[in-house]
């Protein structure tokens, strides 16, 4: 089962090889992602990866996308930067925290041109989009609504959650 909280996963709870780390990257819609790192496993590969079982369009997303290095306790963040291995980025940012206080997180980091072509051009990352923006809108107290929009939104979120049914 690929479901599970979003934490480091030591080497002897996977049975992994001898040199393999397990981490848990969390989505935005609370659901993760195991993902086996060997010393040559870069941020790309596991934004390719994890996108590729979304069954999202890989001529589109990718670039998109980067994964959050976030530390529990702090709320220090890091972009885990493409092309570098995830293993020494881990070291040259964890510092003297263990890795079980850190959280990875799969997010869309660059925007878009508009949203409208992100929807015509991959459905999913559009979608993926669309939960991170909810997500942290429900999350942040400091962001203030009239009850009319907020209304509006509620009921824009209903049809869409509801649109299979008559």
């Amino acid at each position: 089962n690929s479901f599970f909280s979003g934490e480091f996963i030591s080497k002897k709870d996977m049975s992994v090889g001898e040199h393999d780390t397990v981490i848990r990257v969390l989505l935005v819609n609370g659901e993760s992602r195991s993902v086996r790192l060997d010393p040559r496993t870069e941020v790309a590969d596991i934004i390719y990866y994890i996108l590729s079982r979304l069954r999202s369009n890989m001529e589109v997303s990718p670039p998109l996308f980067g994964i959050l290095l976030y530390h529990i306790s702090s709320g220090e963040h890091h972009w885990l930067t493409p092309g570098f291995s995830v293993l020494d980025l881990i070291t040259s940012h964890c510092g003297k925290r263990p890795l079980e206080e850190w959280r990875f997180h799969l997010r869309i980091r660059v925007l878009p041109k508009t949203p409208q072509n992100l929807f015509s051009q991959d459905p999913v990352a559009f979608s993926y989009y669309y939960d991170q923006v909810l997500h942290m809108y429900l999350e942040d107290d400091s962001i203030s609504v009239d009850n009319e929009t907020a209304l509006r939104l509620g009921c824009l979120e209903m049809r869409r959650f509801f649109r299979d049914m008559s």
